[in-house]
């Protein structure tokens, strides 16, 4: 019997490539332990997903209900996005989700879920295609800017927040992925200056009392 060949969906209503900014960002990455990996369902749903220390596996990917594809934490988005909707990477998708079925197994006496033989190649060069997609470079958020003085980053006349808008754009452009919040950063670094005894712009001063971390400053 011939199966009826669904539409696989790459985008999923969770999907954070849809929801949010395809620029070259490792929007899986969750810290050194992150576990990343391509979700492939039943319903032929596809969507990329990642946890941090993660020590359990889900029963529908015990069952095989859920396929599910390993992938480097640090892989850009950008390039995952361009592999998804790429013709080959869809056909292959088609395949596991074809041959994606629901049987009895006599050994563990239940339902189970297994690939044909071509499903079953077809999951296998994906994984071999997804491991050599894009990766970024991951940067600690305090490393990155250690060698650019405060005045450089957070010149006066511009708010917090701003500051940060310009940070983004040269990662952007440098291909990188941040780990951290530079905001943080920033505010550490105007209240560890204000405490050396140099003085603050007004933007800065109002960022940190914002912040409600004007108790760490030892004289306003």
């Amino acid at each position: 019997m011939t199966n009826i060949k669904k539409s696989i969906n790459t985008f999923g209503e969770n999907n954070p490539i849809l929801h949010g900014d395809v620029s070259s960002t490792a929007f899986l990455y969750r810290g050194t332990d992150t576990d990343a990996w391509l979700h492939i369902n039943m319903d032929g749903d596809v969507h990329p997903d990642s946890v941090s220390n993660s020590t359990t596996v889900p029963i529908s990917v015990w069952t095989r209900e859920t396929l599910r594809l390993p992938l480097p934490s640090n892989i850009s988005a950008k390039a995952l996005h361009r592999w998804l909707e790429e013709a080959k990477t869809q056909n292959l998708l088609e395949t596991v989700h074809n041959g994606h079925n629901l049987q009895f197994d006599r050994q563990r006496q239940c339902d189970i879920w297994s690939l044909s033989d071509e499903a079953e190649e077809a999951l296998n060069t994906l994984e071999q295609e997804a491991n050599e997609l894009d990766t970024l470079e991951v940067w600690d958020a305090e490393d990155w800017l250690i060698d650019s003085t405060l005045q450089t980053l957070w010149p006066a006349g511009i708010t917090l927040q701003q500051a940060i808008e310009k940070l983004a754009i040269e990662i952007i452009e440098r291909e990188v992925h941040i780990d951290g919040d530079l905001s943080d950063v920033l505010l550490m670094r105007a209240i560890e200056e204000a405490n050396e005894g140099q003085v603050l712009s007004r933007e800065q001063l109002m960022a940190i009392m914002q912040a409600e971390r004007g108790d760490e400053l030892l004289d306003v």
